[in-house]
């Protein structure tokens, strides 16, 4: 039932790091006029009104020419694709431990001279004047990214060990403005403080849609301080193609680690406990025969596909998933019944203009007619639909897709004899039950692996996905898996599974 599984690391460590001990001369590369008191007066009164919360960007922040030839000396380094549940993108060695001593060093002049300077005592202390952040050590913590069409970077805070404050020195091409309709934009996300959410506002859980948005502007520095709950940010999917937003990304190290840690994003995401609404129990109909009878079978082939409700089939299936704990079902909904929702789902797709790699129009597209937002975004987004006597009669595609969604699991799903077909594919007992009806928006929405799912009780996931493979380009774009959409599975523990699904409709 599932498109694809692969097994991907979580938030692997990708950089040493390094302290530089002689001080660098600030004026080599960055403008002197950005450390003088004027401008630290001025840049800390921005700094601090800044939402949606505090931050700040440099512009411009070093010599025109000089930054000119560090992104050509950023182009001659190889860079090595990375991809976890929280990023995909392309990744330089790491900076902080280069010295003069290593052979591609003599090609990286300037660029080891912009290093230098931006840890230098002088620009540390200025950092510290502008933020208000105390004193920082000499630690060096950076490296340069390459964020491709169909890169990003998920919603998170950054707090790791005593990282205080996150940078992003932007290097794209200066004769080719980078513009807001590329995406790739810095996002900044407030936390959600609305009356009926106070309590999410003091766990530090961000709010689904970002307020505060930075362009990657060549020559321009953003900065925050890193704060356990609070500095919530992305990096939105890049849209264009032949257009990389080259950038070099670090932080400045204080002596101790941020308070109140454990309302950091990771704590949060590596915290067991139910994160969703409860499970419910199975309909108590009394079945008069178990699944082999000729009631339950009847009822199953008026969705499920006849091919996988043949008893040579179900003992193929269970043979196959007691093996490898996990199996897709290809075409498991009937013909009849997936093609128009797979039209409605179309239809509402091209309403929304999403989708065939055309950026959102907006944080809220698709959002009506029974679809809600749903979060919180460092662990989820995507719409869910929500059936109410309103949604019943809605003339709306999207308010037909979401009934026809909802009649297949109400029908289907919530039918004991579902349960019980289920039980002869898996020899696991259904006796809860838990289900969202989801749309996942392409350039938007997401999930990421995360622990709050584990429990000691078993639990099955079953997951029915509809994606358009009509075309032979459909299908070609689907089996690549460079549009999303795949399933991953990690192994957090002894007999426990973690999902990723992204980018369309599960």
């Amino acid at each position: 039932m599932t498109k694809r599984k692969r097994t991907i690391p979580v938030r692997a460590p990708l950089r040493q790091k390094m302290r530089i001990s002689a001080d660098a001369d600030v004026g080599s590369v960055l403008l002197d006029k950005l450390t003088c008191q004027e401008s630290i007066i001025s840049l800390r009164s921005e700094y601090a009104t800044n939402q949606p919360y505090e931050h700040v960007s440099f512009d411009p922040i070093g010599d025109p020419i000089k930054m000119r030839l560090i992104v050509e000396e950023l182009k001659s380094l190889k860079a090595t694709y990375k991809e976890t549940d929280l990023f995909k993108l392309y990744q330089t060695i790491d900076l902080a431990n280069l010295t003069s001593r290593d052979p591609i060093a003599k090609n990286l002049k300037e660029l080891l001279s912009l290093r230098d300077s931006i840890y230098s005592k002088k620009f540390r202390k200025f950092i510290s004047e502008v933020t208000g952040c105390g004193e920082l050590t000499d630690r060096v913590d950076c490296a340069a990214n390459a964020y491709v069409k169909g890169s990003h970077l998920l919603c998170h805070d950054d707090v790791i060990g005593n990282r205080c404050i996150s940078y992003i020195i932007y290097l794209t091409d200066p004769d080719d403005p980078w513009l807001h309709e590329d995406g790739g934009l810095l996002e900044l996300y407030p936390l959600d403080c609305t009356e009926n959410k106070k309590q999410e506002c003091a766990r530090g859980i961000p709010a689904t849609i970002p307020t505060g948005f930075i362009i990657p502007k060549f020559n321009t520095m953003a900065i925050f301080k890193v704060e356990p709950g609070r500095s919530y940010h992305a990096v939105q999917e890049v849209f264009v193609d032949d257009k990389p937003r080259l950038s070099i990304q670090g932080w400045y190290h204080a002596s101790l680690p941020p308070v109140g840690s454990d309302m950091a994003s990771l704590k949060q995401v590596m915290k067991k406990g139910e994160l969703v609404s409860s499970f419910s129990a199975l309909s108590a109909q009394r079945l008069e025969d178990r699944f082999g009878g000729l009631h339950g079978k009847s009822y199953l082939s008026e969705y499920v596909n006849p091919m996988y409700l043949t008893a040579d089939s179900i003992c193929r299936i269970n043979k196959q998933f007691c093996k490898d704990s996990s199996i897709q079902l290809h075409n498991f909904i009937r013909d009849d019944l997936c093609t128009g929702l797979i039209d409605l789902m179309n239809i509402v797709d091209e309403h929304d203009q999403l989708g065939v790699g055309r950026r959102p129009s907006s944080y809220s597209v698709g959002v009506g007619d029974g679809w809600v937002d749903f979060g919180p975004p460092h662990i989820r987004r995507h719409l869910n639909y929500q059936h109410t006597a309103a949604t019943c009669s809605g003339p709306a595609p999207a308010a037909s897709l979401g009934r026809l969604l909802f009649k297949i699991y109400d029908e289907l799903f919530r039918s004991p004899y579902f349960a019980e077909y289920l039980c002869e594919l898996t020899t696991l007992r259904p006796v809860k039950e838990r289900t969202e009806l989801r749309r996942f928006r392409p350039g938007l929405d997401y999930t990421v692996a995360y622990y709050g799912g584990m429990c000691s009780e078993s639990r099955l996931d079953a997951t029915l996905c509809f994606v358009n493979c009509a075309g032979e380009e459909e299908r070609e774009l689907w089996s690549c898996g460079e549009v999303g959409g795949f399933e991953c599975y990690m192994s957090a523990d002894v007999a426990s599974i973690l999902t990723r699904k992204m980018n369309y409709y599960p």
